[in-house]
């Protein structure tokens, strides 16, 4: 009977298995890594140029971001397709150009931040193109919906923005808030930055002295 102890192919074989045991989980972990970091970059390739955050200039934390005007974007998530994001030449999603309004026309400006824009919704299915549409079934008056909302826009940047919803001429403005923008509601901490509330006030006193 042979002694395994002293038996040197023996031991080179446990010796073997021990190594393989360490080897194969750190070959896995290794192949794990290598798939993951060729995904990013893959993903990275295809789909760079096609968010719809690259047609936004960033701004200060007093305005908050805008749009490039006349331009044409795409974003997506993983839940949803493409959405196209269509801006005119003031940098609004507005569906229509910015100007004065038409004579007979009770005119809507809405304000605000992802949630006025219609992140991830096709134009014709947000509520700033379907809200009109009810209204005027309902009152049978020509209604017009200008919508100025932007993503990545919060409330404490919307005084600085007053006054571009006020150019419009609107009869109403409209702010949708949602859970987000009030979770996001503390202004900038910047001395410069006047109150929120003077501000909104002092583009009122300018539209409508």
């Amino acid at each position: 009977m042979t002694d395994s102890r002293k038996d040197p192919a023996s031991a080179a074989e446990k010796a073997r298995l021990r190594r393989d045991w360490l080897l194969l989980p750190l070959l896995s972990i290794l192949t794990l890594c290598l798939m993951i970091g060729f995904i990013n970059l893959t993903a990275k390739f295809v789909f760079r140029g096609e968010q719809g955050f690259n047609c936004l200039i960033p701004g200060t934390a007093l305005t908050g971001s805008h749009a490039l005007p006349n331009s044409v974007c795409r974003d997506k998530n993983l839940e949803t397709g493409w959405t196209e994001y269509r801006f005119n030449s003031c940098g609004h999603r507005a569906g229509m150009e910015c100007g004065p309004k038409p004579d007979g026309t009770y005119r809507i400006v809405m304000i605000g931040s992802s949630i006025a824009m219609g992140h991830l919704v096709e134009e014709d299915k947000t509520f700033a193109t379907l809200v009109p549409q009810k209204l005027e079934q309902l009152t049978g008056k020509r209604i017009e919906l200008y919508n100025e909302g932007l993503a990545t826009v919060f409330p404490a940047q919307i005084p600085a923005r007053f006054q571009d919803a006020l150019v419009q001429n609107p009869d109403l403005v409209l702010w949708p808030v949602s859970p987000t923008d009030i979770s996001r509601a503390q202004p900038p901490v910047d001395e410069h930055i006047p109150n929120q509330a003077d501000a909104v006030g002092t583009a009122l006193l300018r539209a409508y002295p």
